[in-house]
């Protein structure tokens, strides 16, 4: 009889808001770390963990105005999913990525993405010093000001509209309703004292939960925050228009719409990292957010003007992965979905013997569509070495006995759909286990899985379950009538795809735990 298998699949977890999204990365595999010992006491093993977000936070342009590091009260819906993805994922640090759009001078645009990156940093550890810094010296070119002023009084509970940007008497008078209330001077005068105790109001308006510094990457050890946020100015677009669009975009008359257009490029991006993972800020390649562009230069890929700059057709980077100059982002997020990047999915596939029971550890050697072959082993729960030693001579069917409801998973990851993946495996012997090196060909079993089926699709299915397509389609479903006519009594061998065979064999395929052949549930 045929071999059979089971597969599924699954998605990272996510939200979005009119004004960014929070996502969960898909999962990765923890993968040993081998060391051996020094010789003589001359060497070192040196275990360097390489930097992968798990999760990432995108605040989009509209909860700033245009070429404005202040930002609006509506971000609150947007602080509200960042702190749902910190409790996703205690433990994980942050760091903030501020962007521009490519219109205007490098250096004025990594200065307007570094002020914005800042502006979010401050406010998740209350940092009204930075704000207040932002307030004084970028101004209301930056969105600062008594604007700022106006939409921050009316956001804690003291009217200030309309937020006009000068002075007026509902502006004045509020101003000295907060003052009064949070015991200043109540002279109507919005002057730094009175800013410092709004800042942090409104900050706790925007996020009632307050962060440290040592919950980002590199702990706040520098001053200036390096490592902790920085911006990326106008190196990595995620939308790069042609060079007709360029030109065109160009006239003062398109202004209006080359803005609306690059919309998308304007973006705070705030990356979790693993849980565990930190840096040395002097070690940390992004400048400052008070530095000059040189030091992001140095991250350029050897084609990077290329990539961020009109090409003969429009390009996105969750298209074609070739519009960020820096080499170093680019690698962060190459899979992340607050960058537009489809995210694939985690397919598991179980792996049983001929009489469909699951073979934990089995060896198997995996090839999905479009990619190189991989060996893998599926999962098992290692037994005593007791256990081992007293059937060491029994025959490799033993190694099913027991198996549970995690047991005989090969995990693929970043799977995009729909994909066929060929799958070649061994029985395991009575002594493998997660480590056991790979066994070489020629393979016992070998099977197409089809991943991503449609609810009609009962022949996928079954060449899922090991009846392959090329046999005959009768035949095929009389063979699994007849396999299974004890667990479903309605069924009739007579080779008809009627509703209760369609049904059973839903059933069988759709659960990770199928029983044996020609064994009632009840039996397992």
């Amino acid at each position: 009889m045929p071999n059979s298998e089971f597969s599924k699949d699954k998605e990272p977890n996510s939200g979005s808001t009119p004004g960014g999204i929070a996502a969960s990365h898909l999962d990765l595999d923890i993968l040993p770390i081998l060391v051996s010992p020094s010789t003589a006491g001359k060497g070192k093993n040196t275990i360097r963990m390489e930097l992968i977000p798990v999760a990432c936070w995108k605040l989009n342009d509209v909860r700033f105005a245009f070429a404005s590091s202040f930002i609006r009260p509506e971000t609150k819906d947007e602080f509200t999913e960042l702190m749902a993805l910190r409790k996703e994922h205690p433990g994980a640090p942050f760091s903030v990525f501020g962007h521009a759009d490519p219109t205007g001078d490098d250096s004025l645009n990594k200065k307007l993405s570094g002020h914005r990156a800042e502006s979010v940093y401050a406010l998740l550890i209350r940092d009204t010093a930075r704000w207040e810094k932002l307030y004084s010296t970028a101004g209301a070119s930056e969105g600062w000001g008594i604007g700022a002023t106006q939409q921050m009084l009316t956001a804690v509970g003291f009217d200030a509209d309309p937020a006009t940007g000068s002075m007026n008497s509902t502006t004045k008078s509020a101003v000295e309703k907060f003052q009064a209330k949070n015991s200043l001077s109540a002279d109507g005068d919005p002057g730094p004292q009175t800013r410092a105790v709004l800042f942090r109001a409104y900050m706790d308006f925007l996020c009632p939960e307050v962060m440290t510094k040592a919950e980002f990457l590199a702990k706040g050890v520098d001053p200036q925050g390096k490592g902790d946020m920085q911006g990326c100015g106008e190196f990595n677009p995620a939308l790069v228009f042609s060079k007709t669009e360029a030109t065109a975009f160009s006239k003062p008359e398109n202004k209006a719409e080359r803005d609306a257009d690059n919309v998308v490029n304007r973006r705070v991006m705030v990356l979790l990292f693993r849980p565990g993972s930190e840096v040395a800020a002097a070690k940390w390649p992004c400048p400052r957010t008070g530095e000059g562009v040189e030091g992001c230069r140095k991250r350029f890929w050897s084609d990077g003007e290329t990539r961020r700059n009109p090409q003969e057709e429009r390009r996105e980077f969750k298209e074609t992965k070739d519009t960020f100059a820096c080499r170093f982002y680019h690698r962060l997020v190459i899979e992340s979905p607050c960058e537009g990047v489809e995210a694939g999915h985690t397919v598991q596939i179980r792996i049983f013997d001929r009489f469909a029971r699951p073979i934990p550890f089995a060896p198997c050697l995996v090839t999905e569509s479009g990619k190189s072959a991989q060996f893998m082993r599926a999962s098992g729960t290692p037994r005593s070495k007791k256990s081992l030693e007293r059937k060491a001579n029994e025959p490799p069917v033993t190694q099913i006995e027991g198996a549970g409801p995690d047991d005989a998973i090969i995990t693929l990851r970043n799977v995009k759909l729909p994909s066929t993946v060929n799958v070649k495996w061994n029985h395991a012997r009575p002594d493998d286990g997660p480590q056991t090196p790979p066994l070489v060909e020629p393979f016992e079993f070998e099977l197409d899985v089809f991943v991503d089926i449609s609810d009609e699709d009962a022949k996928q299915r079954l060449q899922n379950l090991g009846y392959v397509l090329k046999s005959e389609e009768e035949e095929n479903v009389r063979c699994f009538q007849f396999d299974y006519k004890d667990r479903f009594p309605s069924l009739e061998t007579d080779g008809k795809l009627n509703a209760a065979t369609v049904s059973a064999i839903r059933e069988v395929h759709d659960t990770c735990l199928p029983s044996p052949k020609n064994q009632p549930v009840s039996a397992r």
